[in-house]
């Protein structure tokens, strides 16, 4: 009497229905039911985490316009002498100065560092869950601070350095205040100790 041999088909669908039958048995418990047990430290984090992430596509978005609009301003609309396209030139200039476009793209790298802060708090708060997923992350927020406070304090020390940041240039206005208010200060009140 001849064997007959299994089907390989049939075979593998039984194998897999009894893989989705082990896996798929929760207890009793519906799978799909909200959760009720969450922690407030994920659920800072997850929000820190999120407002960190929206920020930075924001700013993307914002960067990638105001080339699109760098790109229309070097861009001659007009045909013609060198006259006409240097008047077309000035009216596009002085509507990017009237409508604030260097301070809009000059806002950009300071969205992206409060966006890093956020990222970093968000991490932060990430350490009561687990270790490793934040001691890695938190060190790539580190290094970018230690850069960043790098090139802050060089943009202060040395003349014609070309990478200022907004921070160094905060940093200089804010030692600038210092020294015009002190010194008048100290003018009166040294007399009127006197």
């Amino acid at each position: 009497m001849p064997q007959v041999q299994p089907n390989p088909t049939d075979l593998t669908n039984a194998l897999l229905l009894r893989i989705l039958q082990q896996n798929t048995s929760f207890g009793g418990t519906d799978p799909l039911a909200p959760v009720s047990d969450i922690s407030p430290d994920a659920v800072i984090s997850q929000n820190l985490l999120f407002a960190s992430l929206s920020l930075t596509l924001l700013v993307a978005f914002i960067a990638v316009l105001g080339k699109q609009w760098v790109r229309y301003y070097t861009r001659a609309t007009t045909w013609g002498n060198i006259v006409d396209r240097g008047k077309e030139h000035q009216i596009k200039l002085v509507g990017l100065r009237k409508w604030g476009f260097h301070l809009a793209m000059g806002s950009l790298p300071i969205m992206l560092q409060f966006s890093l802060f956020l990222f970093c708090f968000g991490v932060v708060s990430l350490f009561g869950r687990g270790l490793s997923p934040a001691t890695f992350a938190l060190g790539f927020v580190t290094s970018a601070f230690i850069i960043l406070y790098g090139i802050s304090v060089r943009g202060l020390r040395i003349k014609g350095f070309p990478f200022h940041t907004p921070l160094s240039l905060l940093i200089l206005k804010v030692l600038r205040l210092r020294s015009e208010f002190t010194t008048p200060t100290y003018v009166r009140l040294k007399h009127w100790l006197r």
